[in-house]
């Protein structure tokens, strides 16, 4: 990375290479800077607020504030070497190592007296502005050179850090207790509250949970309780050992976890690398994710006893229907459907996402079109279809032979052509225009629609000679349009 520079009074840079000398040796990216506004920071500060938030979270040199105006009129820079806290103006900006957690904007560090000395010599520097780069730099070197006496190194006071509301560790953070259990991974917990049900979280299932992570030392990393809200996250992209005990977990149950640092780590919260971790998690919620459907055994080639049309088109009857009507290729359908390619990758699935689907059989792929007809309702059958009959090798299209195990949910078809058809019975009603109708069923409501309504219907069209022309019915969804924009009939 380039090093900012802080000219000195002389103009020289010797505190930025001071401070470059005496920075903690890990790499910067892997600090974080941390910035809390009081109520009046706004009274000094107009370049703050970039995010138009009252807290912000931002890796150090990713922040969107570059630069941190300082001014000795108003502003002093205080450095608590232990904590690594600086105060200006009221604002607080905390670096941390692998941190998550946001202080509240009440909160204050506590700067020893003893130190002042070290901020003093910052502010002999001439320049109005200092960037966020700078800062961790100046923090590294204010930090050694307040430690030092006499050239020697002094022991370092006890550690010093913010504790946000809400977010104190327990007095086990530590280590786990003898009673505590153990998972096989070795990440051990306790309960500490039981669940509401016996739901537990499956592979691909979303969590909400309210949760606070502390490394062993006490610092909170990490909580739900920042954003005031659970945090929502996917089972599979939290580190190891959370997600083994949070697997057992029942909705609403809540666990105090002790997860080493070899099971800490490539995953959601982030802990600080290398470290091991203690959380205490509430499971709120568990949404459910997509459906697991196993691969096929025969998908890469119709079984013996599969049966063949002329056109190449295979398929097995898995399981019987219980309708008598076929559809045709003019109707729509209800289904739900896995499809795989015969190397058994599955590339769509309504039965996955649990929502079935409808087509009509007329803008499908062939071997649909031909397959489905074969069906009555509550039928499932296990297509094989010949690339021809597919999607013929299309560019952006699942290639080759394809395996599709459809399950014939419901055919949407326009009722029976009417009796009367070809003219109005006695009963109608006729208009004075010399529209006729008879009521089929009658309705519940009070209201009738007006010249300039906006109407849903089910409708079905039939010339007097008893042919369909046109039928909601047959795309298995009713029709919305306005009054004005119909024919006056």
């Amino acid at each position: 990375m380039a090093w900012s520079s802080v000219p000195n009074a002389s103009g020289k840079d010797s505190l930025a290479e001071q401070a470059k000398a005496d920075i903690p040796k890990a790499s910067t990216t892997d600090w974080e800077i941390r910035m809390v506004p009081p109520k009046n920071v706004r009274e000094h500060s107009t370049g703050w607020d970039p995010c138009k938030h009252d807290q912000l979270h931002c890796p150090l040199f990713c922040c969107a504030i570059q630069r941190l105006p300082i001014d000795e009129s108003f502003a002093k820079i205080a450095f608590a070497a232990t904590s690594r806290y600086v105060t200006r103006s009221g604002l607080v900006v905390a670096l941390f190592w692998k941190s998550r957690a946001i202080e509240p904007a009440s909160t204050r560090p506590v700067v020893d007296d003893t130190l002042k000395p070290c901020w003093h010599a910052a502010m002999r520097s001439p320049f109005p502005v200092i960037s966020t780069i700078t800062l961790a730099l100046l923090l590294g070197a204010f930090t050694t050179s307040c430690n030092t006496k006499d050239g020697a190194d002094t022991a370092a006071p006890a550690a010093s850090f913010l504790v946000p509301p809400g977010q104190e560790a327990p007095s086990d953070v530590a280590a786990a207790p003898a009673d505590a259990q153990k998972t096989k991974g070795g990440t051990a917990y306790k309960v500490l509250g039981k669940g509401i049900n016996e739901h537990t979280p499956q592979p691909g299932d979303s969590l909400s949970l309210e949760y606070t992570g502390w490394t062993t030392n006490g610092r909170p990393f990490s909580s739900s309780k920042d954003a005031g809200r659970p945090a929502r996250v996917g089972l599979s992209g939290v580190i190891p050992g959370l997600r083994e005990v949070l697997s057992d977990m029942t909705h609403g149950e809540q666990r105090r976890i002790w997860i080493p640092a070899d099971q800490a780590s490539e995953g959601w919260p982030s802990p600080p690398a290398g470290q091991a971790i203690t959380m205490d998690v509430t499971l709120v919620g568990i949404t459910t994710g997509p459906k697991q459907i196993p691969v096929p055994e025969d998908v890469a080639a119709p079984p013996a006893d599969a049966k063949k049309s002329k056109s190449g088109l295979a398929w097995k009857v898995l399981t019987e229907g219980t309708g008598k009507v076929h559809p045709t290729a003019s109707n729509t359908v209800q289904v739900h459907y896995s499809g795989w390619t015969t190397d058994g990758k599955m590339f769509d699935s309504s039965e996955a996402k649990r929502v079935p689907a409808s087509f009509p059989l007329s803008g499908v792929i062939a071997g649909w079109t031909e397959g489905v007809q074969l069906m009555v309702e509550g039928e499932k059958r296990r297509f094989w279809i010949p690339v021809e009959l597919a999607y013929n090798n299309a560019p952006g299209k699942p290639a080759g032979t394809l395996v599709f195990d459809i399950e014939l949910l419901r055919i949407y078809r326009a009722p029976d052509t009417p009796s009367d058809v070809a003219k109005p019975p006695a009963g109608a009603v006729k208009t004075a225009s010399g529209l006729a109708s008879r009521v089929l069923v009658p309705g519940t409501g009070t209201q009738h629609p007006t010249a300039k309504s906006y109407v849903k219907v089910h409708y079905s069209g039939w010339t007097t000679d008893g042919k369909l022309f046109d039928s909601s019915m047959t795309r298995g969804q009713p029709a919305s349009f306005s009054l004005q924009q119909v024919i006056p009939g």
